[in-house]
């Protein structure tokens, strides 16, 4: 009889570990989905925080872009303003030639309002300002 209450005692402690043992094994998986979770959830508010900068940066590059077009347009007309006219004194054929086909072309529509072919050969359009200076 003694044999059997200390076998039988030992089959409860026995049951009682596997139990316990079952048990911590259902907490760590228990624990582990929770951090899973805990990960993800952290893992999407990070996502949307940089989603949310990455918009701030396009609008701040955008208002940078609009305010580096405007200065650069403000500068345009600096130079411009300190430039003064194309051509001083006597308009001739020599001071023609001197200035560049782009800027006898802007200058011929600024002073005569008179546009012409970029594609003629400057030594035609040089002819045709200079008797739109003389007619003048």
């Amino acid at each position: 009889m003694e044999y059997l209450k200390r076998f039988w005692n030992w089959l409860l402690i026995s049951l009682k570990k596997y139990w316990n043992l079952l048990l911590g094994q259902t907490t760590i998986d228990e624990q582990v989905v929770e951090k899973y979770n805990e990960v993800k959830d952290k893992v999407e508010d990070v996502i949307e925080e940089v989603q949310d900068r990455v918009k701030s940066v396009k609008e701040e590059l955008k208002e940078a872009k609009e305010s580096i077009s405007e200065a650069v347009e403000q500068a345009k007309d600096v130079v411009e303003a300190a430039q003064g006219k194309l051509i001083k004194g006597k308009v001739t054929k020599s001071k023609l030639n001197a200035v560049k086909k782009s800027d006898l072309l802007q200058h011929a529509k600024d002073e005569f309002n008179k546009e012409f072919d970029s594609k003629i050969p400057k030594s035609t359009l040089v002819n045709k300002i200079y008797g739109l200076h003389k007619d003048k």
